[in-house]
């Protein structure tokens, strides 16, 4: 997506801006939604210690803070 946004060049206007914005964040949401799926999956089959692991190692992660 960076290398499509990249060759689109600079938004024309604010309402393109605004366009590419949301399309940014629609793919974005898409593909936690996935992730959520997946990792969801992965965490019920965890133990304890393993689940304990993986949430400290997703604090580090900057933007999936909740």
């Amino acid at each position: 997506m960076c290398d499509a946004l990249a060759e689109m060049g600079q938004p024309e206007n604010v309402i393109e801006a605004l366009d590419r914005a949301e399309q940014h964040m629609e793919t974005g949401l898409a593909t936690v939604s996935e992730l959520k799926g997946a990792v969801g999956d992965l965490y019920e089959v965890l133990d304890n210690e393993q689940r304990a692991t993986l949430d400290e190692m997703m604090k580090n992660f900057r933007h999936m803070r909740g």
